[in-house]
């Protein structure tokens, strides 16, 4: 019997998909629209499940659970990656988490992990946003261009030795498309923009993932865009598929589908909602299989769509099936041989490292960094995350991680390293009733005299946002299924965060944080938590800002790290309520620098803030975002001088949030928004970051060359230490009819310069790079009568510039 022309590897694969699809029945094709997509034995497809985590490394986490089965390496959050700069490492982060995905795709019977979603390349006009750490600045080229490396390295296509040209190794789906930077009412909130704010800034971005990353999927927003749900806009078809020729499918956001009818309101019936979705080139979705397909078969039935619009989706999912190599022999496809021992290799072990030493910050330095262990005394090191890593709700499990404090201990000699916690120290009174006691298993009773009371740490988030851990057990307070409190909770992580409490910051007041509980008491004297809101105040009884003074006073040099909570006070659902610093480390800052003026300040974070008044209080301060796995020993490598530290921000920081539009608002040119536009005095701009060595630049040129530009200085390490510099390209475009940027990023390179090496740097900009959005044309154009070209180490740091008029 021949072989089916779709089992034939030498057939092309259009015609092999074409063969498959028309194989099947209509039944067996709807079955591929949900993201658990049924075996159909009889032709040899395998079940498979689309989807799967990987923004700052696989995320192997099993169906139903929360926290990650499954080690894989882990990286810095996105929004640290970005401050490398750094499109090479990109590439190589790319490949390692790629690569991990076909080591768990081949071990665990090829049903999952080779589709994932990510990166989130959101577009970060406010730092109020609740998922800021997701995703790569507030700039469409340097995130473009930083994603398209990623989806370059972890897809494959020939892009790093070993590619295989057809065969991919795993693919992304950039998210979410578009115009998403808001989490409170995003599924069904109207994102409203211009058509040329929408071309030249929110669409730019997704623009380099595809025509430079060949992404093959796409992963669509909740909102709506001018009134149209994303999961229904023509332009995912129009724009996607058919200018940036995506050759993959597109998924929707998880549960969305659903929305469309019960959050948007733009459809009445779900039918109506998969014919639209279908036929504005939304592909696959996440929701209930029996929901989607029901839907789907509502829609054929009443003719709302045709077996056409069924085939298209079908196909563009097979596609990407086949490429995967799950019809084919093991031998043509490199990527089934991935062994697992290259899971947390050596290799991809220090990438992650470099990665993490590679995003660090300085953000300011009057030179006591770097630290000489040899001089720099007895070292005091507290503050929230001097002895943790952190996770988010998208980090993976790594095999190991290192603190600050353990990363600095390993540095210095031993005895010459103190720490203290900073929490308050605190008993819990339930108003008349006696005092919070915990039970060995965890249960909560409020009958306790001072003898038998139990002992919390206050965990101070700000915003008055707190947690409380029981000292003797070391497990935080908690709302339990049941309604009432509990004790039992090893760590303050999961999507919904029971451990959080809301504090009132004069009376000591506290209530959970949650939605509806159960009123009046329960049974035994154990309280509801409805009831607990009423009754339960913190009562002092040491103080962590003193103990962190008294040890301060006795130090040499203090190093104070500080940072978010990656779930606490903004992270997806719900946007930060501020940017400033919390009370709490405005307080601490203050009375640390009464006793010793050598504070350096370690801001371990995924979002940017504003502390103006407090970094006057440091003489250093170093930014990095969170990542597990190596995040101490980064910082510690950036303080101690073992790197040179040339991270670059990829947001401005702007000095109070009272500077920025409301957060609803999108419309960055008319409402000053990135650096391209906002006009007001900020704390760090964008591209900001210092070294311990000085650059000097010069000899810049520039002329037109082909379609585009050449420019090219000479830049020189005139310091005394080795270490990377990133030269940034920015344009200044001259005569426009219409406001055009201050600046704009066109061209950026980081480049390793030992002392006193001289180095040439060129870039090519095209002239498309320099086009504005006509908008009575509809199209781009070159709408400047001349352009200036500035280059330097940051936005606000431009060491030469040249000016070219346009001919004609």
């Amino acid at each position: 019997m021949a072989k089916p022309n779709y089992l034939d590897p030498a057939r092309p694969l259009n015609e092999r998909v074409a063969d498959l699809v028309s194989r099947m029945t209509t039944e067996e094709k709807i079955g591929f629209l949900p993201t658990r997509q049924k075996a159909v034995p009889r032709l040899n497809i395998p079940a498979y499940i689309v989807g799967g985590e990987g923004a700052h490394g696989l995320v192997v986490r099993t169906h139903g659970d929360q926290w990650p089965s499954g080690v894989a390496t882990v990286f810095p959050q996105p929004i640290g990656l970005s401050c490398t700069w750094d499109k090479e490492l990109m590439e190589r982060v790319g490949d390692v988490i790629g690569t991990e995905a076909r080591v768990y795709y081949n071990r665990d019977g090829r049903g999952r992990w080779l589709t994932l979603w990510f990166p989130t390349i959101d577009m970060e006009r406010d730092p109020r946003w609740g998922r800021t750490e997701e995703a790569y600045g507030e700039d469409p080229f340097l995130a473009g261009k930083l994603a398209a490396s990623l989806i370059r390295g972890a897809q494959g296509g020939g892009h790093l030795p070993g590619d295989d040209p057809f065969y991919v190794k795993t693919t992304c789906a950039p998210k979410h498309f578009y115009g998403n930077n808001v989490e409170k009412n995003r599924a069904f909130t109207s994102t409203v923009v211009s058509e040329r704010v929408k071309h030249e800034y929110y669409l730019r971005v997704f623009q380099y993932a595809f025509t430079e990353g060949k992404a093959l999927s796409l992963m669509t927003a909740y909102n709506e865009v001018n009134g149209i749900p994303c999961i229904v806009n023509p332009e995912v078809k129009d724009i996607v598929k058919g200018e940036w020729g995506c050759e993959g499918f597109i998924v929707a956001d998880g549960g969305d589908f659903s929305q469309t009818v019960t959050q948007h309101h733009y459809c009445e019936t779900h039918a109506q909602s998969m014919a639209l979705s279908l036929k504005a080139g939304v592909d696959c979705f996440p929701e209930d299989a029996a929901l989607i397909t029901q839907a789907a078969s509502d829609a054929l039935a009443q003719g709302l769509m045709d077996e056409a619009d069924l085939d298209r989706a079908v196909t563009n999912i097979l596609k990407i099936r086949f490429r995967m190599g799950q019809f084919d022999p093991d031998e043509l496809c490199p990527y089934s041989f991935i062994p697992p021992e290259r899971l947390c290799c050596d290799e991809h072990t220090q990438t992650a490292l470099e990665a993490a030493q590679k995003s660090v910050v300085l953000l300011q330095n009057d030179g006591i960094l770097p630290l000489d262990p040899s001089t720099c005394g007895k070292v005091l090191v507290v503050g929230d995350l001097a002895d943790v890593t952190m996770p988010d709700w998208y980090s993976g499990r790594p095999p190991s991680s290192v603190t600050p404090l353990q990363a600095i201990r390993g540095v210095l000699p031993e005895g010459s390293v103190e720490t203290v916690q900073t929490h308050d120290c605190c008993v819990i009174s339930y108003d008349g009733a006696g005092w919070l006691r915990v039970e060995d298993d965890g249960t909560v009773c409020f009958d306790g005299d001072e003898e038998s009371r139990s002992v919390f740490d206050e965990h101070d988030y700000g915003f008055t946002s707190a947690a409380y851990r029981e000292v003797k057990t070391g497990k935080f307070l908690n709302v339990r299924p049941d309604g009432t409190l509990g004790c039992t909770s090893d760590t303050l992580w999961g999507w919904f965060t029971y451990e959080l409490f809301f504090r009132e910051e004069d009376s000591g007041r506290f209530i959970p944080h949650g939605e509806t509980f159960r009123d009046g008491l329960s049974d035994e004297g154990k309280a509801s938590v409805d009831q607990t809101m009423r009754c339960l105040k913190r009562v002092l009884l040491t103080d962590g800002l003193s103990r962190a003074v008294d040890a301060a006073a006795r130090c040499d040099t203090v190093i104070v790290a500080l940072g978010n909570h990656p779930l606490v006070n903004g992270r997806e659902c719900f946007d930060r309520p501020g940017i400033a610093f919390p009370a709490r480390w405005t307080r601490l800052l203050e009375r640390l620098r009464e006793v010793n003026p050598n504070i350096v300040l370690t801001l371990i974070a995924g979002v940017p803030y504003a502390f103006p008044k407090e970094a006057k209080h440091v003489r250093a301060a170093l930014y990095t975002a969170h990542g597990e796995q190596h995040i101490g020993t980064a910082v510690a490598d950036a303080l101690f001088g073992r790197i040179n530290p040339a991270g670059r921000l990829s947001m401005t920081w702007v000095l109070s949030q009272d500077d920025l539009p409301d957060i609803n608002d999108y419309d960055i040119i008319n409402h000053p928004r990135t650096y391209m536009y906002f006009d007001k005095p900020m704390q760090y701009p964008f591209g900001h970051g210092l070294s311990y060595t000085e650059f000097a630049y010069s000899g810049l040129s520039a002329e037109r060359d082909g379609d585009g530009y050449s420019v090219s200085c000479s830049v020189r390490n005139s310091g005394q230490y080795g270490g990377d510099e990133v030269v940034q390209l920015y344009a200044v475009l001259h005569g426009t009819p219409v406001k055009s940027p201050i600046r704009k990023l066109c061209g950026f390179e980081r480049i390793p310069f030992m002392p006193n090496e001289i180095k040439s740097v060129s870039f090519f900009v095209p002239f498309g790079e320099l086009h504005l959005f006509d908008e009575e044309k509809s199209t781009f154009a070159a709408l400047h009568k001349a352009v200036t070209f500035e280059i330097g180490a940051s936005n606000a740091d431009i060491r030469c510039s040249t000016k070219i008029t346009i001919e004609g």
